[in-house]
């Protein structure tokens, strides 16, 4: 029986059978395996629908082709703490929140810019005519039609911001 290799991995390579697997249903199946926000419990993530932000062919002919010099990851995330998910998730209640890449159809360089995208308002905030938006035990009740948001949009353009954050987290490295 003849051996079929399916991952190999060397210095600036890494070459798996079916790379395309990582593209197709967001790379759903390995999501599992992505768990360096888990230590950080303070901060929250939405669910990710959208393949490995990282690394694409920088050829502006090839910009949705993942390169085989490194493991595809979801490097550029929206992370938030506690007051920003009670936002979240109030506005999820009254309109579409999103969470996706940027450019999946065009060259970006080798990270795809991550964005999140929902109606802002403040949390629990008395709304047109004074009528709360939420009960009082926290949860929305309604939300009206004619509130006047304000559209939010986050926008992950570069990783400069976690070498930044990996250096005041970890002085020492």
């Amino acid at each position: 029986m003849d051996a079929i290799q399916v991952l190999r991995i060397a210095e600036k390579c890494f070459q798996y059978k079916n790379s395309s697997q990582f593209l197709s249903d967001s790379g759903k199946e390995f999501l599992g395996f992505d768990v360096e926000t888990h230590q950080f419990k303070e901060l929250y993530e939405l669910e990710r629908r959208f393949p490995p932000s990282y690394p694409y062919s920088e050829d502006c002919l090839e910009g949705t082709e993942l390169l085989n010099t490194r493991c595809p990851a979801w490097c550029d995330r929206v992370l938030f703490n506690e007051m920003a998910k009670r936002e979240v998730d109030f506005a999820s209640n009254c309109s579409k929140v999103e969470y996706g890449l940027i450019g999946q159809t065009v060259c970006t360089g080798d990270h795809k810019p991550v964005f999140m995208q929902f109606v802002f308002g403040r949390h629990g905030e008395l709304r047109n005519g004074g009528e709360p938006m939420q009960s009082v035990s926290g949860h929305v009740k309604h939300c009206k039609p004619d509130q006047q948001p304000v559209l939010l949009t986050v926008v992950l353009l570069t990783i400069a911001f976690s070498a930044v954050l990996l250096a005041a987290l970890f002085p020492n490295l």
